[in-house]
């Protein structure tokens, strides 16, 4: 069987475990005068590219040409009217995206986008942030809900942590690089004593 390929057997069929390679399955019989001519089959594997690129708040399916259905993970619910490449979400979840490619289906992994926050700068969240588009390093000052411990942590839209602050102190300011980040939406979380307070976002450019 091809490369990639597992399955044995002595009888007259075979049940096998595709690989991801094309090649040739042969086949021959053997009693006791000896082993027949091999006869073989050529088969080809259609693999579907099930990646997808994440920018901002928008998701886009790879794979081309194709056919796209966006689901909700985990239940992987269709999403009515969602068969484009590309799909921005309109609210926080984990979503995914069924490909047609190769007269094969596969699903994509699941994708979280977080597309709500609280932007604003205001005295009742607790801290304020600046600038906002940034492009080298954004800076973040208590204002309220002052302890001797708070930390910070930002996140993609996907909901990975790129950085994590820890600092003490009251009305302390903080700047944290981000030059090494890619261009897009972030989002920070503020706790204090481990509690959380508030949420904001902001744009690398």
């Amino acid at each position: 069987m091809p490369s990639g390929w597992s399955g044995t057997s002595t009888t007259n069929s075979i049940s096998a475990t595709v690989g991801s390679s094309s090649g040739t399955i042969s086949v021959a019989a053997n009693n006791s005068c000896g082993s027949s001519t091999a006869q073989t089959l050529a088969v080809t594997v259609n693999v579907v590219d099930t990646s997808i690129t994440a920018v901002s708040l928008t998701l886009t399916a790879n794979a081309t040409p194709a056919t796209y259905q966006w689901v909700i993970c985990p239940s992987y619910q269709i999403i009515n009217g969602e068969t484009n490449q590309t799909f921005t979400p309109t609210q926080n979840g984990n979503y995914a995206v069924i490909v047609s490619q190769n007269g094969c289906n596969d699903t994509s992994s699941c994708y979280q986008i977080i597309v709500t926050g609280i932007s604003n700068i205001s005295n009742n969240s607790g801290i304020i942030f600046y600038p906002n588009p940034v492009s080298t390093e954004i800076s973040f000052e208590v204002t309220s809900n002052k302890s001797s411990l708070s930390h910070l942590t930002i996140i993609d839209v996907l909901g990975k942590e790129v950085s994590k602050k820890i600092w003490s102190g009251n009305n302390e300011k903080i700047t944290i690089p981000i030059q090494q980040l890619s261009n897009g939406l972030y989002f920070f979380i503020y706790y204090v004593d481990d509690v959380y307070k508030s949420t904001g976002k902001f744009v690398k450019e």
